[in-house]
């Protein structure tokens, strides 16, 4: 499977997850602490496999598509984007730690998807200069 198709994969992936996630909570009783306990631990999954593929992407990809002559203010958003997202999954990780705690959710009807997160990148992979 080429690069480009397994990210695609993998970034499908994480937004049906989080879609998932999002079902799941908005479906709990008020004060179920043991589901919430349950969905805190998806949650924690989830993010855990999210902050790897991150770290992978920044490690090996980023560098090999500089290599490939990709824009470096195209890197560099790619970047930023990462970083948006690692201070949202923060956030959600609090607030998603105070659900398990109480079993109550601020906001109730809202998932723990912030816009940096659930909006993902759809852009198309970076092309190299000259492809």
């Amino acid at each position: 499977m080429a690069i480009d198709s397994m990210n695609k994969v993998i970034h499908a992936a994480v937004r049906r997850d989080f879609g998932r996630l999002e079902r799941a909570l908005a479906s709990v009783g008020a004060g179920d602490r043991a589901r919430a306990a349950d969905l805190y631990r998806a949650w924690q999954h989830l993010a855990r496999q999210l902050r790897h593929h991150h770290e992978k992407e920044d490690l090996i990809l980023w560098p090999c598509l500089a290599s490939l002559g990709v824009a470096a203010d195209l890197l560099a958003e790619m970047e930023a984007e990462h970083q948006a997202m690692a201070a949202a999954l923060d956030d959600i990780e609090s607030a998603m730690a105070t659900y398990a705690a109480s079993g109550a959710a601020a906001g109730r009807g809202h998932g723990p998807r912030g816009r940096a997160i659930g909006s993902g990148s759809r852009r198309a992979p970076p092309r190299s200069r000259g492809s």
